[in-house]
Protein backbone atom coordinates (compact mmCIF):
# COMPACT_ATOMS: atom_id res chain seq x y z
CA UNK A 1 0.00 0.00 0.00
CA UNK A 2 2.64 2.14 0.70
CA UNK A 3 4.16 1.63 -2.76
CA UNK A 4 0.86 2.12 -4.45
CA UNK A 5 0.89 5.41 -2.57
CA UNK A 6 3.87 6.72 -3.40
CA UNK A 7 3.13 5.99 -7.26
CA UNK A 8 -0.31 7.96 -6.82
CA UNK A 9 1.57 10.81 -5.68
CA UNK A 10 4.31 10.97 -8.33
CA UNK A 11 1.53 10.41 -11.23
CA UNK A 12 -0.83 13.41 -8.86
CA UNK A 13 2.17 15.72 -9.38
CA UNK A 14 3.46 14.52 -13.48
CA UNK A 15 -0.28 14.70 -14.27
CA UNK A 16 -0.64 18.09 -12.59
CA UNK A 17 2.60 19.40 -14.23
CA UNK A 18 1.69 18.47 -18.09
CA UNK A 19 -1.47 20.36 -17.04
CA UNK A 20 -0.42 23.68 -15.55
CA UNK A 21 2.65 23.75 -17.78
CA UNK A 22 3.15 21.80 -21.49
CA UNK A 23 5.68 19.40 -21.13
CA UNK A 24 8.30 20.19 -23.27
CA UNK A 25 9.27 22.96 -20.96
CA UNK A 26 12.97 24.64 -21.33
CA UNK A 27 15.00 22.63 -18.19
CA UNK A 28 11.62 21.45 -16.56
CA UNK A 29 11.36 18.61 -19.56
CA UNK A 30 9.08 15.83 -17.98
CA UNK A 31 11.29 12.82 -18.05
CA UNK A 32 10.23 9.29 -18.59
CA UNK A 33 11.24 7.38 -15.03
CA UNK A 34 15.23 6.25 -15.70
CA UNK A 35 15.46 3.89 -12.91
CA UNK A 36 18.01 1.77 -12.24
CA UNK A 37 15.50 -0.95 -10.79
CA UNK A 38 16.57 0.98 -7.26
CA UNK A 39 14.86 4.10 -7.54
CA UNK A 40 12.51 6.14 -9.93
CA UNK A 41 13.56 9.89 -10.75
CA UNK A 42 11.18 12.53 -12.11
CA UNK A 43 11.51 16.14 -13.41
CA UNK A 44 9.10 17.87 -12.66
CA UNK A 45 8.31 21.24 -13.57
CA UNK A 46 6.67 23.88 -10.42
CA UNK A 47 6.51 27.81 -11.81
CA UNK A 48 6.82 29.74 -15.13
CA UNK A 49 6.38 32.90 -14.55
CA UNK A 50 7.02 36.18 -17.24
CA UNK A 51 6.93 39.98 -15.73
CA UNK A 52 6.58 42.23 -18.80
CA UNK A 53 7.14 45.71 -18.01
CA UNK A 54 3.66 46.28 -19.33
CA UNK A 55 2.11 43.95 -16.88
CA UNK A 56 4.36 45.75 -14.15
CA UNK A 57 2.81 49.48 -15.28
CA UNK A 58 -1.15 47.97 -15.67
CA UNK A 59 -1.06 46.19 -12.41
CA UNK A 60 -1.60 49.89 -11.00
CA UNK A 61 -3.59 52.67 -11.46
CA UNK A 62 -2.73 54.74 -14.82
CA UNK A 63 -3.67 54.93 -18.58
CA UNK A 64 -0.87 52.38 -20.65
CA UNK A 65 -0.71 54.06 -23.76
CA UNK A 66 1.03 51.48 -26.46
CA UNK A 67 2.82 53.60 -29.13
CA UNK A 68 3.98 51.94 -32.06
CA UNK A 69 7.36 52.08 -32.80
CA UNK A 70 8.32 51.26 -36.56
CA UNK A 71 11.87 51.57 -35.81
CA UNK A 72 11.60 47.77 -34.15
CA UNK A 73 8.66 46.43 -35.46
CA UNK A 74 8.69 43.71 -38.03
CA UNK A 75 5.84 42.32 -41.02
CA UNK A 76 5.17 39.79 -37.65
CA UNK A 77 5.73 41.10 -34.71
CA UNK A 78 4.89 44.99 -33.67
CA UNK A 79 6.49 46.88 -31.17
CA UNK A 80 4.85 49.35 -28.91
CA UNK A 81 6.96 51.76 -26.62
CA UNK A 82 4.61 52.59 -23.38
CA UNK A 83 4.15 55.84 -22.05
CA UNK A 84 1.49 56.44 -19.01
CA UNK A 85 -1.13 58.65 -19.17
CA UNK A 86 -2.87 60.73 -16.34
CA UNK A 87 -6.12 62.84 -17.61
CA UNK A 88 -8.38 65.55 -16.08
CA UNK A 89 -10.99 67.13 -17.57
CA UNK A 90 -12.18 70.74 -16.21
CA UNK A 91 -16.09 71.09 -15.56
CA UNK A 92 -17.16 73.45 -18.93
CA UNK A 93 -16.73 77.71 -18.51
CA UNK A 94 -19.80 79.54 -19.86
CA UNK A 95 -19.66 82.55 -22.45
CA UNK A 96 -21.30 85.59 -22.36
CA UNK A 97 -24.78 85.17 -21.19
CA UNK A 98 -26.33 88.10 -24.33
CA UNK A 99 -24.36 89.10 -27.40
CA UNK A 100 -21.81 91.85 -27.42
CA UNK A 101 -21.67 94.99 -29.83
CA UNK A 102 -18.25 95.94 -31.53
CA UNK A 103 -16.30 97.68 -29.30
CA UNK A 104 -17.46 96.24 -26.36
CA UNK A 105 -14.93 93.91 -24.88
CA UNK A 106 -15.59 90.40 -23.50
CA UNK A 107 -14.17 89.71 -19.71
CA UNK A 108 -11.21 87.69 -19.22
CA UNK A 109 -12.05 84.16 -18.38
CA UNK A 110 -10.22 82.69 -15.29
CA UNK A 111 -9.28 79.15 -15.40
CA UNK A 112 -9.59 78.05 -11.58
CA UNK A 113 -6.79 76.02 -9.83
CA UNK A 114 -7.07 72.96 -10.43
CA UNK A 115 -4.33 69.35 -10.15
CA UNK A 116 -3.83 65.93 -11.58
CA UNK A 117 -2.43 63.22 -8.98
CA UNK A 118 0.34 61.50 -10.08
CA UNK A 119 1.20 58.04 -8.45
CA UNK A 120 2.80 55.52 -10.57
CA UNK A 121 6.12 55.75 -8.73
CA UNK A 122 4.94 55.88 -5.47
CA UNK A 123 3.36 52.42 -5.85
CA UNK A 124 6.56 50.90 -7.20
CA UNK A 125 8.16 51.02 -3.79
CA UNK A 126 7.17 53.87 -1.94
CA UNK A 127 9.25 56.38 -0.85
CA UNK A 128 12.99 54.02 -2.01
CA UNK A 129 11.07 54.41 -6.03
CA UNK A 130 13.25 56.20 -8.48
CA UNK A 131 12.69 56.44 -11.68
CA UNK A 132 14.32 60.38 -13.73
CA UNK A 133 11.71 60.62 -16.85
CA UNK A 134 13.66 62.42 -19.65
CA UNK A 135 10.96 63.62 -21.72
CA UNK A 136 7.61 64.35 -19.39
CA UNK A 137 4.83 66.79 -20.78
CA UNK A 138 1.72 68.32 -20.27
CA UNK A 139 -0.70 68.65 -22.97
CA UNK A 140 -3.89 71.00 -22.83
CA UNK A 141 -6.71 70.90 -25.06
CA UNK A 142 -9.52 73.87 -25.15
CA UNK A 143 -12.74 72.87 -26.87
CA UNK A 144 -13.80 76.40 -27.13
CA UNK A 145 -17.09 77.11 -28.59
CA UNK A 146 -17.09 80.82 -27.91
CA UNK A 147 -17.28 83.42 -30.49
CA UNK A 148 -13.95 84.66 -29.71
CA UNK A 149 -10.80 84.11 -29.86
CA UNK A 150 -8.23 84.07 -26.38
CA UNK A 151 -4.91 84.35 -25.14
CA UNK A 152 -3.83 81.86 -23.13
CA UNK A 153 -1.60 82.75 -19.62
CA UNK A 154 -0.61 80.73 -16.59
CA UNK A 155 -0.65 82.30 -13.51
CA UNK A 156 0.16 79.69 -11.53
CA UNK A 157 2.13 76.67 -12.76
CA UNK A 158 3.50 74.12 -9.89
CA UNK A 159 4.07 70.47 -8.42
CA UNK A 160 3.32 69.48 -5.06
CA UNK A 161 5.56 66.38 -3.43
CA UNK A 162 2.85 64.20 -1.16
CA UNK A 163 5.07 62.82 1.31
CA UNK A 164 5.87 66.19 2.73
CA UNK A 165 3.82 68.97 0.52
CA UNK A 166 6.89 70.78 -0.90
CA UNK A 167 6.37 72.66 -3.45
CA UNK A 168 8.38 72.62 -6.98
CA UNK A 169 7.02 76.16 -8.82
CA UNK A 170 7.91 76.04 -12.54
CA UNK A 171 7.19 78.78 -15.61
CA UNK A 172 6.46 78.80 -19.64
CA UNK A 173 9.06 80.18 -20.97
CA UNK A 174 8.46 83.95 -21.84
CA UNK A 175 9.22 83.07 -26.00
CA UNK A 176 6.47 80.70 -25.98
CA UNK A 177 3.54 82.73 -24.61
CA UNK A 178 0.88 83.94 -25.47
CA UNK A 179 -0.98 80.12 -26.58
CA UNK A 180 -3.70 81.07 -28.79
CA UNK A 181 -7.00 79.61 -28.69
CA UNK A 182 -9.04 79.94 -31.76
CA UNK A 183 -12.22 81.17 -32.09
CA UNK A 184 -15.28 78.36 -32.32
CA UNK A 185 -12.94 75.84 -32.57
CA UNK A 186 -10.08 72.86 -30.74
CA UNK A 187 -6.65 74.32 -29.75
CA UNK A 188 -3.91 72.06 -27.55
CA UNK A 189 -0.59 72.91 -27.15
CA UNK A 190 2.13 70.82 -24.57
CA UNK A 191 4.46 72.12 -22.07
CA UNK A 192 7.69 70.60 -22.07
CA UNK A 193 11.40 70.61 -21.10
CA UNK A 194 11.37 72.77 -24.04
CA UNK A 195 9.17 75.62 -23.33
CA UNK A 196 9.09 75.92 -19.49
CA UNK A 197 11.98 77.23 -17.13
CA UNK A 198 12.46 76.47 -13.11
CA UNK A 199 13.05 79.66 -10.83
CA UNK A 200 16.59 77.82 -9.65
CA UNK A 201 17.66 78.41 -13.29
CA UNK A 202 18.15 74.17 -13.33
CA UNK A 203 17.81 72.56 -16.63
CA UNK A 204 15.28 70.24 -17.62
CA UNK A 205 12.64 71.87 -15.25
CA UNK A 206 9.47 69.93 -16.25
CA UNK A 207 11.63 66.43 -14.95
CA UNK A 208 12.50 68.18 -11.94
CA UNK A 209 9.50 68.90 -10.76
CA UNK A 210 7.68 65.91 -11.90
CA UNK A 211 10.25 63.35 -10.42
CA UNK A 212 9.98 62.30 -7.35
CA UNK A 213 6.19 61.06 -7.49
CA UNK A 214 3.58 60.19 -6.01
CA UNK A 215 2.91 64.05 -6.43
CA UNK A 216 0.15 67.08 -8.04
CA UNK A 217 0.46 69.09 -10.80
CA UNK A 218 -1.02 72.34 -10.17
CA UNK A 219 -2.59 75.05 -12.70
CA UNK A 220 -4.44 77.96 -13.04
CA UNK A 221 -4.81 80.42 -16.38
CA UNK A 222 -6.42 83.11 -17.74
CA UNK A 223 -7.85 83.42 -21.64
CA UNK A 224 -7.66 86.53 -22.48
CA UNK A 225 -10.18 87.75 -25.47
CA UNK A 226 -8.45 89.23 -28.50
CA UNK A 227 -10.30 92.24 -29.75
CA UNK A 228 -13.93 93.82 -29.39
CA UNK A 229 -15.57 92.67 -32.41
CA UNK A 230 -19.12 91.61 -31.89
CA UNK A 231 -19.47 88.31 -29.93
CA UNK A 232 -22.71 86.17 -30.23
CA UNK A 233 -24.04 85.50 -26.90
CA UNK A 234 -23.57 81.11 -25.29
CA UNK A 235 -21.00 78.99 -26.00
CA UNK A 236 -18.57 77.38 -23.21
CA UNK A 237 -14.91 76.80 -22.90
CA UNK A 238 -13.94 72.98 -21.82
CA UNK A 239 -10.24 72.11 -20.97
CA UNK A 240 -8.45 68.87 -20.69
CA UNK A 241 -5.61 68.27 -19.40
CA UNK A 242 -3.11 65.18 -20.13
CA UNK A 243 0.26 64.69 -17.98
CA UNK A 244 2.29 62.55 -20.52
CA UNK A 245 5.13 60.16 -19.16
CA UNK A 246 6.82 58.12 -21.80
CA UNK A 247 8.32 55.48 -19.94
CA UNK A 248 12.06 56.37 -20.80
CA UNK A 249 14.91 57.46 -18.51
CA UNK A 250 16.68 55.55 -15.72
CA UNK A 251 16.17 54.58 -12.56
CA UNK A 252 15.17 51.88 -9.60
CA UNK A 253 11.82 50.21 -8.88
CA UNK A 254 10.26 47.10 -7.22
CA UNK A 255 7.91 44.64 -7.86
CA UNK A 256 6.35 41.69 -6.12
CA UNK A 257 4.07 39.11 -7.33
CA UNK A 258 2.72 35.82 -5.90
CA UNK A 259 2.26 32.49 -7.74
CA UNK A 260 0.04 29.77 -6.41
CA UNK A 261 2.67 26.57 -5.37
CA UNK A 262 1.81 23.37 -4.80
CA UNK A 263 4.14 20.27 -4.53
CA UNK A 264 2.63 17.43 -2.44
CA UNK A 265 0.50 16.99 0.29
CA UNK A 266 2.73 17.08 3.56
CA UNK A 267 1.73 13.89 4.70
CA UNK A 268 3.71 12.57 1.94
CA UNK A 269 6.57 14.25 1.87
CA UNK A 270 8.52 11.40 3.78
CA UNK A 271 7.67 9.29 0.56
CA UNK A 272 10.42 11.48 -1.12
CA UNK A 273 14.03 10.09 -1.08
CA UNK A 274 16.03 13.30 -2.70
CA UNK A 275 15.00 16.15 -3.92
CA UNK A 276 16.78 19.36 -6.45
CA UNK A 277 15.31 22.28 -6.66
CA UNK A 278 16.25 24.31 -9.78
CA UNK A 279 15.90 27.71 -10.56
CA UNK A 280 16.00 29.45 -13.87
CA UNK A 281 15.88 33.66 -14.53
CA UNK A 282 15.93 34.73 -17.97
CA UNK A 283 16.62 38.13 -17.58
CA UNK A 284 15.28 40.26 -21.04
CA UNK A 285 14.82 43.33 -19.47
CA UNK A 286 17.14 46.48 -19.81
CA UNK A 287 17.32 46.23 -16.20
CA UNK A 288 19.26 44.64 -13.19
CA UNK A 289 17.38 42.99 -11.25
CA UNK A 290 17.71 40.91 -7.62
CA UNK A 291 15.50 38.31 -7.04
CA UNK A 292 14.27 36.93 -4.01
CA UNK A 293 11.76 33.84 -3.99
CA UNK A 294 9.83 33.00 -0.45
CA UNK A 295 6.92 30.21 0.05
CA UNK A 296 4.35 31.15 1.93
CA UNK A 297 0.51 29.74 3.97
CA UNK A 298 -1.46 32.18 2.90
CA UNK A 299 -3.97 30.73 4.93
CA UNK A 300 -1.97 32.77 7.79
CA UNK A 301 0.42 34.29 5.24
CA UNK A 302 3.31 33.22 7.71
CA UNK A 303 6.86 32.57 5.49
CA UNK A 304 6.78 28.88 5.24
CA UNK A 305 10.28 28.47 3.97
CA UNK A 306 13.09 31.33 2.44
CA UNK A 307 14.77 29.68 -0.62
CA UNK A 308 18.28 29.96 -0.51
CA UNK A 309 19.59 30.87 -4.07
CA UNK A 310 23.17 29.82 -4.86
CA UNK A 311 25.31 31.09 -8.04
CA UNK A 312 27.20 28.70 -10.56
CA UNK A 313 30.28 28.26 -8.09
CA UNK A 314 28.05 26.79 -5.63
CA UNK A 315 28.30 30.24 -3.46
CA UNK A 316 25.00 31.46 -1.05
CA UNK A 317 23.60 34.72 -2.35
CA UNK A 318 22.05 36.21 0.82
CA UNK A 319 20.01 38.65 -0.71
CA UNK A 320 18.68 36.42 -3.43
CA UNK A 321 19.75 36.45 -7.14
CA UNK A 322 21.44 39.20 -9.31
CA UNK A 323 21.03 38.73 -12.51
CA UNK A 324 22.28 40.65 -14.64
CA UNK A 325 20.79 43.09 -17.44
CA UNK A 326 20.10 42.03 -20.84
CA UNK A 327 23.19 42.41 -23.23
CA UNK A 328 22.07 45.87 -24.91
CA UNK A 329 22.59 47.34 -28.09
CA UNK A 330 23.75 50.55 -27.12
CA UNK A 331 22.26 54.47 -27.06
CA UNK A 332 21.40 54.71 -30.80
CA UNK A 333 18.99 51.68 -30.18
CA UNK A 334 17.65 53.13 -27.33
CA UNK A 335 19.34 50.19 -25.21
CA UNK A 336 17.18 47.27 -26.56
CA UNK A 337 18.05 44.23 -25.38
CA UNK A 338 19.88 42.08 -27.59
CA UNK A 339 20.12 38.61 -25.93
CA UNK A 340 19.30 37.66 -22.20
CA UNK A 341 21.30 36.68 -19.37
CA UNK A 342 20.68 33.70 -17.38
CA UNK A 343 21.26 32.79 -13.98
CA UNK A 344 20.82 29.18 -12.75
CA UNK A 345 20.66 27.60 -8.99
CA UNK A 346 20.74 24.40 -7.97
CA UNK A 347 19.47 23.04 -4.59
CA UNK A 348 19.56 19.86 -2.56
CA UNK A 349 16.30 19.98 -0.49
CA UNK A 350 17.33 17.96 2.98
CA UNK A 351 14.06 15.97 4.05
CA UNK A 352 13.65 18.54 6.90
CA UNK A 353 13.47 21.38 4.36
CA UNK A 354 11.71 19.76 1.51
CA UNK A 355 8.80 18.71 4.90
CA UNK A 356 9.19 22.40 5.40
CA UNK A 357 8.36 23.73 2.08
CA UNK A 358 5.40 21.71 0.99
CA UNK A 359 3.96 23.12 4.10
CA UNK A 360 3.59 26.25 1.93
CA UNK A 361 0.59 27.31 -1.22
CA UNK A 362 2.25 29.88 -2.32
CA UNK A 363 5.26 31.24 -3.85
CA UNK A 364 5.83 34.90 -3.88
CA UNK A 365 8.61 36.93 -5.70
CA UNK A 366 10.13 39.98 -4.96
CA UNK A 367 12.63 41.43 -7.72
CA UNK A 368 14.70 44.40 -7.15
CA UNK A 369 15.50 46.26 -10.78
CA UNK A 370 17.81 48.84 -11.78
CA UNK A 371 18.20 50.17 -15.41
CA UNK A 372 21.35 49.58 -17.30
CA UNK A 373 24.27 50.96 -16.26
CA UNK A 374 22.77 52.74 -13.45
CA UNK A 375 25.02 55.46 -11.07
CA UNK A 376 24.55 54.27 -7.84
CA UNK A 377 27.89 56.94 -6.85
CA UNK A 378 25.87 59.98 -6.66
CA UNK A 379 22.58 60.88 -5.13
CA UNK A 380 20.80 61.77 -8.37
CA UNK A 381 22.48 59.18 -10.49
CA UNK A 382 22.75 61.44 -13.39
CA UNK A 383 25.75 59.18 -15.20
CA UNK A 384 23.14 56.67 -15.57
CA UNK A 385 22.79 55.85 -19.23
CA UNK A 386 18.35 56.25 -19.93
CA UNK A 387 16.52 53.46 -21.16
CA UNK A 388 13.05 53.31 -23.37
CA UNK A 389 10.48 51.09 -21.75
CA UNK A 390 9.11 48.46 -24.81
CA UNK A 391 6.16 46.06 -24.57
CA UNK A 392 8.68 43.17 -25.72
CA UNK A 393 10.65 43.71 -23.02
CA UNK A 394 10.72 40.51 -19.78
CA UNK A 395 11.72 39.16 -16.59
CA UNK A 396 11.43 35.22 -16.94
CA UNK A 397 11.69 33.31 -13.58
CA UNK A 398 11.10 29.10 -13.71
CA UNK A 399 11.05 26.74 -10.78
CA UNK A 400 11.15 22.96 -11.42
CA UNK A 401 12.59 19.87 -9.34
CA UNK A 402 13.90 16.49 -9.92
CA UNK A 403 12.72 13.85 -7.40
CA UNK A 404 13.70 10.50 -6.75
CA UNK A 405 11.19 8.01 -4.57
CA UNK A 406 11.88 5.26 -2.34
CA UNK A 407 10.69 2.28 -4.76
CA UNK A 408 11.44 -0.54 -7.08
CA UNK A 409 9.19 -0.12 -10.28
CA UNK A 410 9.46 -3.31 -10.99
CA UNK A 411 8.10 -4.99 -8.10
CA UNK A 412 5.01 -3.28 -7.01
CA UNK A 413 1.77 -5.20 -7.00
CA UNK A 414 -1.45 -3.27 -8.11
Amino acid sequence: MKHNRIIRTAVALLVLACISFACNREYFEIKKITSDSINPTYAIPLADVEITIEQLVKRFTNDLENIYDPNYSTTTDSVFFLQIEYIDTLAPLAGPANALPAGTALAPIKIPLDSIELKLFGQLGGNEAFFRLINPSVRFTFLNSIDKAFELTFDTLYTRRTTDNQIFPFKVLDSSLPFQIGKGSTSSFTLSNENTESYNGEPNPLTNVIEPTPKYVYYASTLNPVGTDATAAGGQVQVISNVLLPLEGFGSFYYRDTVPFNLVDSGQADLVNEILLRMVFTNGLPLDAEVEVLIYDSTQWSLIFDVPIYDENGALKPNGAFIEAAEVQGASNDFRPASPNKFFSDLKLTSAEFKQAVKGNVMVINAKLFTTDFDRTNANHLNSATVKMYTDYSLRVQMGLKTQLNIDPNNINN
